[in-house]
C-alpha cells in the first residue's frame, strides 16, 4: 500500500522548535555561553571519553553523576534525575503529568517549549497573560488555580525571554495553593543565584530543573537534570 494514515491530530501544522534556523555565528534565540569550556577541561574530557567503552550501553539512570549533584545540593540520589538536556526532562513532565483531559498552566511570554510539549502530549493549556512589565499576574493564576483542575505549572526563574526572576514568596504561595506538580524552570539559576531548592523540604509538588546548557558553557553534551521529591 503507497499510502499511510496520518499522525495525530493535534500535530497537524505543527513546526519544530529549532532555535537556529537562520545562518548565523552567534544564535543568542539560544542562549548559549559564548565562551567555550577551557582547555585544560576540553583536555580532561577527552582523556575520560577514551576510556569509555563505546560497545556498552551506559548506566541508562547515570547513578555516579546523580551522587555528584545530589551532594552538591544536599540531597541524595532519590532526589535527581538526569536527561538528555533540559528539554527532555520538560517533555518527560508532559508525558507524565500531561494527557488528554490533563490542564497545563503557563505563563506566556516564556519559553515556548513548554505550550508545543502541552500541543505534543495533547494537554489542554491555560494561558495566564503577564502584566505590562511581564512579572506574573499573580491573582489571576491563583485564582484560575483554585478551579482545581490544573494538573502541572512551569515557572521559568529567571524567566527567558524576560530575564526576570520570579518571587521566591509566590512560588511558595503557589506550592500551598494547589497539588499540582509546580515545575520551577532553573536554566539560569547559577546567573541570579536564586532558587527553589529550601522548598523541596517542605513541599513534595515541587520540581526543580536545571541544565548544564548555560552557565558551564556544556550545551553541545546535552545535559540537564530535575531536583525533586523521590
Amino acid at each position: 500500500m503507497n499510502r499511510v494514515r496520518a499522525a495525530a491530530p493535534q500535530l497537524a501544522g505543527l513546526v519544530p522548535y529549532d532555535p537556529k534556523y537562520l545562518p548565523a555565528e552567534a544564535f543568542l534565540s539560544a542562549n548559549e555561553n559564548p565562551r567555550d569550556v577551557d582547555g585544560e577541561l576540553r583536555e580532561l574530557i577527552g582523556r575520560r571519553i577514551a576510556k569509555v567503552p563505546l560497545n556498552r550501553y551506559p548506566d541508562p539512570l547515570a547513578g555516579g553523576l546523580r551522587d555528584m549533584i545530589a551532594e552538591a545540593n544536599g540531597l541524595d540520589r532519590d532526589h535527581v534525575l538526569i536527561g538528555n538536556g533540559g528539554d527532555e526532562l520538560l517533555f518527560n513532565l508532559a508525558l507524565a503529568w500531561g494527557g488528554p483531559g490533563r490542564t497545563c498552566l503557563n505563563f506566556p511570554p516564556t519559553f515556548s517549549v513548554y505550550a508545543a510539549n502541552a500541543r505534543l502530549t495533547n494537554t489542554a493549556v491555560v494561558d495566564i497573560a503577564r502584566t505590562e512589565d511581564f512579572s506574573i499576574d499573580e491573582e489571576a493564576a491563583f485564582e484560575r488555580l483554585a478551579a482545581g483542575d490544573i494538573d502541572y505549572v512551569i515557572v521559568a526563574s529567571p524567566n527567558n525571554p524576560t530575564g526576570l526572576r520570579c518571587p521566591q514568596a509566590f512560588i511558595e504561595r503557589l506550592l500551598d495553593a494547589t497539588d499540582a506538580l509546580v515545575m520551577v524552570d532553573e536554566a539560569y539559576f547559577e546567573f541570579s543565584r536564586q532558587t527553589a531548592r529550601p522548598l523541596l523540604a517542605t513541599h513534595e509538588n515541587l520540581v526543580i530543573l536545571r541544565t548544564f546548557s548555560k552557565a558551564f558553557s556544556l550545551a553541545g553534551v546535552r545535559l540537564g537534570y530535575i531536583l525533586a521529591n523521590p
